[in-house]
């Protein structure tokens, strides 16, 4: 870097010019560096806010001094606002959680804050139009010097749309064991080493146990007739080495003690990757065919 001096005589004219030269590589090296860093950042920044827009995961944090709540961009579009509309305080955030939640969230909050704790909560929010969101938020909290709390931070996230999802399958869950417990077959459903995951209304009824002493149940032959026992274990050890479905007639033993004759269909359901996950039993009453 060069600069110059001029050296003027009476009457103003220059008569020399005196000049400095400074090296300032160095300085030019580390503000080139800087510049890099800064646009690294903006970079970073910008990707980061496109990552949660596209996932629905906001930021927030809450100055307990100030009681002053910053928000990200998602954050504010989550909660149904303009990115940046205006200050957010808590007073703001209590007015947007639903009512029924708004204990429950606090109560976790400050419990956080006795204790130190990180928080895991979902809740439901009302936007400023009226709609109703479900989030899941998270947070931490930060310590001062002096070890007094004085800060909290997480995440938001809308799970609406997944809550929505799981409440629909839990629906049609429902529908489809109603429709199972209502068939005219014994319906079973195992685990891919044959565990004891499920049976119908009906199986339950013709053994005379409920659904959890049918899972505990250490004696997976207990209910067959003896003579049918060996046969069916054969089968079973073929079709679990194999995963091959099969079909097998055996008798069954009912609450009362007697033995009815079943056509019985074992059948896998594989993942994606042709890994057993399941095996369906059902078995249909053929005693009167049989005599």
């Amino acid at each position: 870097e060069t600069g110059g001096v001029p050296l003027r005589d009476e009457d103003g004219n220059i008569v020399k010019w005196y000049g400095v030269t400074t090296d300032i590589e160095d300085r030019k090296r580390a503000e080139e560096a800087l510049q890099l860093v800064s646009n690294d950042l903006q970079d970073s920044k910008a990707k980061l806010e496109e990552a949660q827009r596209i996932a629905h995961v906001g930021y927030w944090e809450w100055d307990l001094t100030s009681n002053r709540v910053i928000w990200s961009d998602e954050t504010y579009r989550i909660y149904g606002l303009r990115p940046q509309e205006y200050p957010i305080d808590m007073a703001v955030v209590r007015k947007m959680i639903h009512p029924e939640d708004l204990e429950s969230v606090f109560r976790v909050a400050e419990e956080a804050l006795r204790g130190g704790l990180r928080t895991d909560v979902e809740h439901r929010i009302i936007r400023p139009s009226g709609e109703l969101r479900t989030v899941h938020s998270q947070g931490d909290v930060k310590k001062d010097a002096s070890g007094r709390t004085c800060q909290m931070f997480g995440t938001v996230q809308d799970i609406t749309d997944r809550k929505r999802a799981e409440d629909k399958i839990r629906e049609q869950d429902a529908e489809l064991r109603q429709i199972v417990d209502l068939a005219p077959q014994l319906v079973t459903v195992f685990g891919p080493n044959r565990e004891r995951l499920y049976a119908n209304r009906i199986l339950l009824d013709y053994l005379g146990i409920s659904l959890d002493e049918w899972r505990q149940r250490p004696d997976s032959d207990e209910f067959l007739h003896p003579d049918d026992r060996e046969r069916v274990d054969a089968h079973s050890a073929r079709a679990l080495s194999s995963g091959a479905s099969y079909e097998l007639e055996f008798r069954v033993r009912k609450s009362s003690g007697n033995y009815r004759w079943f056509l019985t269909r074992f059948s896998a359901v594989r993942d994606d990757k042709g890994q057993i996950m399941r095996w369906y039993v059902a078995a249909t009453d053929i005693e009167d065919r049989k005599r």
